[in-house]
């Protein structure tokens, strides 16, 4: 009211307004749940993610991550482990390695391990098969898909196969 512009057209232009690709993108239902995905990569990125979810959502989180890179992961380690428990559940995939050799103390198994003397609800997995089959198990939560990475191609995939869309009708 302040800048008197009615609510109509305030709501209309919400549900019109198409985000960034890869940014908060909204990517639809995996049954009860909604599926984000977002190319968050460093540890603030993965903490804004998880802290807008919970000012917009009251569900659960689940974070399904693929770090990106052994070098920025090791370097980062403790503040990617600190940014990721405070989702509810956290799936890891193997660290992308842009070409990057794997060292230890780099791994997404290492953070992996760091978190699972935190909380209970991580798990690890080696594929995107093994993810979907975890994706399908979770129920009535807001799933964020982060990374910057192929991560990109399970989103992609996860919205072709199986998202239904929102009607927006």
């Amino acid at each position: 009211d302040h800048y008197n512009i009615d609510r109509k057209c305030i709501k209309s232009g919400i549900e019109k307004f198409k985000s960034l690709k890869r940014r908060y993108e909204y990517m639809g239902k995996l049954k009860n749940n909604i599926v984000i995905t977002d190319y968050a990569h460093h540890p603030t990125q993965i903490l804004n993610c998880i802290n807008a979810t919970r000012e917009v959502y009251n569900k659960k989180i689940t974070v399904v991550f693929e770090p990106h890179t052994y070098s920025r992961t090791k370097a980062l380690m403790t503040e990617f482990v600190n940014s990721l428990v405070l989702a509810d559940n956290v799936i890891l995939l193997p660290t992308y390695s842009a070409r990057e050799k794997s060292i230890r103390g780099g791994r997404s198994r290492d953070i992996f391990e760091a978190i699972s003397h935190i909380k209970t609800k991580a798990s690890f997995v080696r594929s995107y098969k093994k993810c979907l089959k975890e994706l399908e198990k979770i129920e009535n939560n807001v799933i964020l898909i982060l990374g910057a990475g192929s991560i990109i191609k399970l989103a992609e995939y996860i919205k072709k196969e199986y998202l239904e869309e929102l009607n927006t009708g």
